[in-house]
């Protein structure tokens, strides 16, 4: 696997993969090989990041979903099939995946769990639906925010990730706004818009006043924005035709700046979990051969992290590392198996009094709930 990093857990990671590998069948078809996770190259960073990257790569003629373990360096398919999967993003927990699938014949959002087993679509309204991300507030606890393309308009929506035919229309505006993402918060969403072309501009949409602003906009394109935890900043990515940087909006002082100036083009900038680094895709050597980078804290260059001979796009970053997620489904497998059924309840049952008249009834217990 290339420049894979090896850590004392490598064996038992060893085990809890090939257990994954396995799993991640259930309910998938693949034409992949087992080990094609080894076409790419995991390239060891300076210092240890933590969790793992979920992105989508073409191989053959279909688009699928690989994760990138950044403790092990492992990487790995979790949705290889059937037909295009793309546009993966993680639950707030880590242990489910939300992605887009054109399995049915239209583009919808389906949900999995952490590993690609037990897939299944959420409901969303008519049109061809994109660009899922997962979110949790106090007021709808989950929720899947996501973008809807009916042909005349493509306006944001957002489902419930358990029930059926419940979503709501977020926005009703013209042209395509597309990448919707909620703010910390959750009183705003930020996503890319066309109607202001030239160029593509980010703009926010107040969900409590109706108000939008767009603080990135011009003639140059301004797209995929992703914010920060603090509310306060977003990444993006900005430039015109063969020249697009990733940089950092303060929207407290209306100030921007560049991050990154790789040659042609980068795209899709997402934080890492303590917000602090950042991983993006760039094409550097090859036009539409987009590799994997990250800009560590405290560093000026960014670094290639996964390369290999398929494009890579669409990023999610999640703390959770796949031992730690493997080595607990092992655990729950396992005190599910040795598992002692409780025994019936015993209650004594007093006997009737004498002056009742009724007959005395010998035997004093009876079973509660013998065949539950």
């Amino acid at each position: 696997m290339g420049a894979m990093r090896l850590y004392p857990e490598f064996l038992l990671y060893a085990i809890c993969l090939s257990v994954l590998l396995v799993t991640t069948a259930h309910g998938q078809t693949s034409d992949l090989p087992p080990d094609i996770g080894n076409d790419f190259t995991f390239h060891a960073p300076s210092k240890k990041l933590p969790g793992r990257i979920a992105f989508t790569t073409t191989i053959g003629k279909y688009e699928r979903i690989f994760v990138v373990d950044l403790e092990s360096g492992s990487i790995y398919p979790v949705a290889s099939g059937p037909e295009n999967n793309k546009y993966p993003t993680w639950s707030p927990d880590g242990k489910r995946l939300t992605f887009v699938s054109d399995r049915t014949g239209v583009e919808g959002i389906y949900i999995a769990r952490w590993d690609g087993s037990w897939v299944r679509q959420i409901s969303t309204p008519p049109g061809k639906a994109g660009d899922p991300s997962w979110h949790y507030t106090r007021n709808l606890g989950p929720h899947i925010l996501y973008y809807v393309d009916t042909g005349s308009e493509t306006n944001v929506y957002q489902s419930s990730p358990w029930g059926r035919n419940k979503f709501t229309k977020l926005t009703s505006f013209s042209g395509r706004n597309l990448t919707p993402r909620l703010s910390p918060d959750g009183q705003s969403i930020a996503y890319s818009t066309d109607r202001y072309w030239p160029g593509w501009d980010v703009c926010i949409y107040d969900l409590q006043s109706g108000v939008e602003t767009c603080p990135l906009k011009g003639k140059e394109s301004f797209c995929r924005p992703a914010w920060h935890s603090d509310g306060k900043k977003l990444l993006f990515a900005s430039g015109a035709g063969k020249n697009i940087d990733i940089g950092i909006h303060d929207l407290e002082t209306g100030l921007s700046r560049f991050l990154t100036k790789l040659p042609n083009r980068e795209y899709d900038p997402v934080w890492a979990p303590d917000f602090k680094s950042f991983a993006f895709v760039a094409e550097p050597e090859k036009l539409n051969h987009f590799q994997l980078y990250v800009l560590i804290d405290g560093e000026r260059d960014p670094r290639l992290l996964v390369s290999g001979p398929y494009p890579i796009r669409y990023l999610a970053w999640d703390k959770n590392a796949t031992l730690k997620l493997e080595a607990q489904r092992i655990r729950e497998l396992d005190k599910s198996k040795n598992k002692i059924k409780k025994p019936p309840e015993i209650i004594p049952q007093a006997p009737p009094t004498p002056d009742t008249g009724a007959d005395i009834d010998t035997d004093t217990t009876r079973l509660e709930n013998a065949d539950e």
